[in-house]
């Protein structure tokens, strides 16, 4: 698991998470697990922060595109876990606040389940962020496309 605390006094902080084949260590095609739902896509210019108060957020020219909406409610650490998923835990790493597996986007995992009420959509486009045409929901006691 990756780790990172919200109160770590630096400006900045960047991760890069590599899987690669453990016999030959060559890196495996990236696949991507997860994306938030923002409302359009950012330029190259846009940040990923980790703030003090504890939210999750991506900003763009000042303007706050997508956020976990924690801010003040005891998160205190950033993770990845060793199954793909973004947590923010509280100081005592025992209470999940919030994770990127209660709001799948349009992949699901073997070690992850869709619950009821959770659902996939599809993307428009990969350059288009918007919703696409297809969505796959999880009722109570049925799943629904």
């Amino acid at each position: 698991m990756l780790s990172y605390k919200a109160d770590t006094p630096r400006s900045s902080f960047l991760a890069l998470v590599a899987i690669c084949n453990p016999t030959s260590w060559e890196l495996t095609k990236p696949v991507i697990l997860w994306k938030a739902r923002q409302t359009r896509l950012v330029g190259e210019n846009a940040t990923l922060q980790f703030t003090t108060d504890g939210e999750l957020k991506v900003e763009e020219d000042g303007d706050v595109v997508w956020s976990t909406k924690t801010a003040n409610r005891g998160v205190r650490w950033l993770c990845l876990s060793n199954h793909a998923t973004i947590m923010l835990l509280d100081e005592s790493l025992s209470n999940v606040i919030w994770q990127s597996s209660n709001e799948p986007s349009d992949t699901v995992l073997l070690q992850r389940a869709l619950t009821p009420g959770q659902k996939l959509l599809s993307f428009n486009t990969s350059e288009d962020s918007s919703d696409g045409l297809y969505s796959l929901v999880m009722e109570e006691s049925r799943l629904c496309s």
